[in-house]
C-alpha cells in the first residue's frame, strides 16, 4: 500500500490521460447553456431543456449525454484522480456513473451515496488513499438502510448499521469493514460484526454479526453471542478457533495468549487454542506485562490464589511469590502491599523499600495520571495522613509531612497547613504557600499546568508558577490556533461549538469547520442576526468563495441545518444568496432547493426570492429552476 496511490483509479484513468478515451458522441443536438466547473478534467453542463450532461474540458467532447437532473464531481480527495461522478434523476435520487466503463454502475435510487476513500496509515506522513467502495443510503436519518458496493459497482450487502472500513491486506486489495453499534460513542468497543471482501473482483468473503466483537490475535476476533458467551473467530474463514463458551475472554497486549474465564475457572491459552495454564490453577489472572527477562521473550501476568497476588510467566513459572495483598504490576521495581502496608520489591522479589507506608498513588490523583511521574523518578507515599515522595530505590526525597500534592517533572505542588505552593526537586520554594486549591490541568493541546484558586478566584499557572492565558474555543478559531482548538473542542457545549462554527465559516477555515461539524454543534440558532447556514449563503456571494461555500453548505444541510432558517431582516439563506452581485451559481441554489428550501417565503419587508432576483445577475436557468420548485 505504501508504494501505491489508488492503483485502481490510476489504471482506470490512464486512457483519459492519453486522450483516447470517451469517443461516445452526444446523442442530442442541444447545445449546453450553463456550465458548472469543478477542479478536474471535466465540467457538468445543462441544455435548454434543463437536462445535465458531462463534457471533457480539453476538447469539449461529450462524456455523459444530456439525460440527468444533475451531475456532481465532488466527494473525491484532491490527490485522487476522478474516476466516478454522482448522477441524479428527476426525483433527485442519486447514482454513480463510471468514467472508465462509460456506464451507470449504481442506479439512481439512493438519498445519498458516499465514495469510501481510506488512508489506512494516517500518521505515516503520506497521503496514500485507497478507494474501497460506495455506500448507498436509503435515507439521511440514522435508521436508513445502507447498501455497500465494491469499487466496480457490485452490490455486496445491505445493513442497518454504520460501517467502519479497515485494511486487511491492501496489496491484495482485500479489505474488511466493521459494523458499529448505535451506542458507538458510549462504549469502548463499538463493533458488532464484520465483513471481508475483495475490492477488485467485488467478492464478498465474509459477512457476520455478533452481540459484541473485539480484536484478538493475528487474523482473529473475539466475539460473543446473546448469552454473553465469548469465543474466537478466524477472520478469513469465519470459522471458530474457540467456540463461544467463556464468560470473559481478552487478548494480551504483548503476547499471543488469551485469558479466559468459565464459571470459577480461569485459564490461559495461545492463539491456536493450546492451553498453557490449566483451569483452576489460579483464582484470577490479569494484566499482561512485558517481561523480556530471557531469550524466549515470555510475558508476565498477575495471578491470584486464596486472596493473595503474585506474578507468573506464560509458561506458569513463578516470577513473584503469591503473597501480596493486591495485583502486582511486573517491572524492574514494583510497589506492592503486604500486611496492609506498602513497600517496594525488585523484579527478583527482593525488598528495596520498607513496608512502612499506608498507601501509594496508583491510577489518578487530583486529575493527574500518576504514571507520568516515571519521568520524575519518584512515587507519592502516605504515612499517618501525611504525604511525601520516595524513589523506586526507597530513598526519601520529600519528607512525609505535606497534606496533599500534585507533581510533574521538575516541580512539585504541595499543600501544607491548608495552603498550596510549589517546590522543586531540591525543596526550594518556587511559589509561596498561598493558594486554596491546586489541580493538574490540560489547558490546550500540548499545554499543561496547574489550575489554582485564591479567595475563590481561579488562576492558571505553569508548573513553575508563571501565569498563563488559556484560549477559548472561539479564540482558537479566530486565531487559527489548531492546538488550542483541539484541546477545547471536547469541553465546549453545543452552542459554543455553534458560535465557533459561525466564525470558522467566516474565516473560510475548512479544517476547523469540518471538525466542529463532527462534534455536534448547534446548527439552527441565530448569532449576530445570521444562523450558520445563512452565514454560508451570505459569504458565498463573494467571487472567491464559490467552491468552499458549496462544500460548507452541503455539509451543513447533511448535518441537519434548516434550509429555511431566517437571518437578517427575515431573509432565508436562498434570499441572501440570490442577492449576489457576482452572479449566483445554479449548483448552490439547487443544493438548497433539494434540501427543502421554500421559494414562496417572504422576509420582514414582504420580499420573496423573486424580488431578490430583480437586483441580481442570476441566470435564466436559476429563474427556471425556482419556478419548477414552487
Amino acid at each position: 500500500m505504501k508504494n501505491k496511490l489508488l492503483l485502481c483509479a490510476l489504471l482506470l484513468l490512464f486512457p483519459i490521460l492519453s486522450n483516447v478515451m470517451f469517443s461516445q458522441e452526444d446523442d442530442s443536438d442541444d447545445e449546453y447553456t450553463e456550465a458548472t466547473h469543478a477542479p478536474s478534467l471535466y465540467e457538468s453542463v445543462k441544455n435548454d431543456k434543463g437536462l445535465t450532461g458531462l463534457i471533457r474540458i480539453a476538447d469539449k467532447k461529450m462524456v455523459i449525454p444530456f439525460k440527468y437532473n444533475d451531475i456532481t464531481l465532488d466527494g473525491t480527495p484532491a490527490i485522487v484522480p476522478l474516476a466516478y461522478v454522482n448522477i441524479y434523476d428527476s426525483l433527485n435520487n442519486e447514482g454513480i456513473y463510471s468514467l472508465a466503463d462509460k456506464k451507470v454502475i449504481i442506479p439512481c435510487k439512493y438519498a445519498e451515496i458516499e465514495k469510501e476513500y481510506q488512508d489506512f496509515y494516517p500518521n505515516d506522513g503520506k497521503e496514500l488513499y485507497e478507494f474501497c467502495g460506495f455506500e448507498g443510503k436509503s435515507g439521511k436519518d440514522e435508521n436508513a438502510i445502507t447498501d455497500f458496493y465494491s469499487p466496480g459497482g457490485k452490490k455486496l450487502m445491505s445493513t442497518k448499521y454504520k460501517i467502519y472500513l479497515a485494511d486487511f491486506d491492501s496489496k491484495k486489495k482485500l479489505y474488511m469493514g466493521f459494523f458499529l453499534t448505535p451506542q458507538e460513542s458510549t462504549i469502548s468497543c463499538p463493533y458488532i460484526g464484520y465483513f471481508l471482501y475483495k475490492a477488485k473482483s467485488g467478492t464478498l468473503i465474509q459477512n457476520r454479526e455478533y452481540r459484541t466483537l473485539d480484536l484478538g490475535g493475528t487474523n482473529q476476533l473475539i466475539v460473543s453471542n446473546q448469552e454473553n458467551k465469548y469465543g474466537i473467530v478466524d477472520i478469513p474463514s469465519g470459522k471458530f478457533i474457540i467456540g463461544m463458551q467463556y464468560d470473559t475472554l481478552y487478548y494480551g497486549i504483548y503476547g499471543t495468549e488469551y485469558i479466559a474465564r468459565k464459571g470459577n475457572n480461569t485459564l490461559l491459552f495461545d492463539d491456536n487454542g493450546k492451553i498453557s495454564i490449566q483451569p483452576g490453577t489460579y483464582d484470577a489472572m490479569e494484566n499482561f506485562h512485558n517481561a523480556t527477562y530471557d531469550k524466549e521473550n515470555t510475558w508476565a501476568l498477575s495471578v491470584s490464589k486464596n486472596g493473595k497476588w503474585g506474578c507468573v510467566d506464560t509458561r506458569n513459572k513463578i516470577l513473584i511469590p503469591i503473597i501480596y495483598d493486591a495485583p502486582v504490576e511486573y517491572s524492574d521495581t514494583m510497589w506492592v502491599s503486604k500486611g496492609h502496608k506498602w513497600g517496594a520489591i525488585s523484579s527478583k522479589g527482593i525488598e528495596v523499600a520498607p513496608f512502612a507506608y499506608d498507601s501509594i498513588l496508583f491510577g489518578k490523583y487530583d486529575n493527574y495520571d500518576i504514571w507520568d511521574t516515571i519521568y520524575f523518578d519518584y512515587y507519592s507515599v502516605q504515612q499517618n495522613g501525611k504525604w511525601g515522595c520516595v524513589r523506586p530505590s526507597g530513598q526519601n526525597i520529600l519528607p512525609v509531612e505535606y497534606d496533599r500534592q500534585v507533581k510533574y517533572y521538575d516541580t512539585m505542588w504541595v499543600s501544607k497547613n491548608g495552603k498550596w505552593g510549589c517546590i522543586d526537586k531540591d525543596l526550594k520554594v518556587l511559589v509561596d504557600f498561598k493558594f486554596d486549591t491546586a489541580v493538574y490541568s490540560n489547558f490546550s493541546y500540548g499545554t499543561k499546568g496547574i489550575s489554582c484558586t485564591k479567595s475563590k478566584k481561579e488562576i492558571q499557572l505553569t508548573f513553575k508558577g508563571e501565569e498563563i492565558h488559556v484560549k477559548t474555543l472561539l479564540e482558537a478559531v479566530n486565531t487559527k490556533d489548531r492546538t488550542a482548538f483541539m484541546s477545547q473542542i471536547g469541553a465546549a457545549n453545543s452552542r459554543e461549538k455553534g458560535v465557533a462554527l459561525y466564525y470558522a465559516i467566516y474565516n473560510n477555515n475548512m479544517e476547523m469547520f469540518t471538525l466542529l461539524l463532527k462534534n455536534d454543534p448547534e446548527l439552527n440558532f441565530v448569532y449576530d442576526s445570521k444562523p450558520p447556514i445563512y452565514h454560508v449563503a451570505l459569504l458565498a456571494r463573494g467571487y472567491d468563495r464559490d467552491q468552499s461555500s458549496l462544500k460548507m453548505l452541503t455539509s451543513l444541510l447533511n448535518a441537519g441545518a434548516d434550509p429555511n432558517q431566517r437571518g437578517f431582516s427575515g431573509d432565508t439563506p436562498l434570499m441572501a444568496y440570490l442577492s449576489s452581485n457576482y452572479g449566483p451559481k445554479i449548483e448552490f441554489v439547487r443544493a438548497l432547493l433539494r434540501a427543502g428550501a421554500k421559494v414562496n417565503l417572504k422576509n420582514d419587508y414582504g420580499d420573496d426570492v423573486y424580488d431578490k432576483l430583480s437586483s441580481s445577475s442570476a441566470s435564466d436557468d436559476i429563474k427556471d429552476l425556482l419556478k419548477q420548485s414552487e
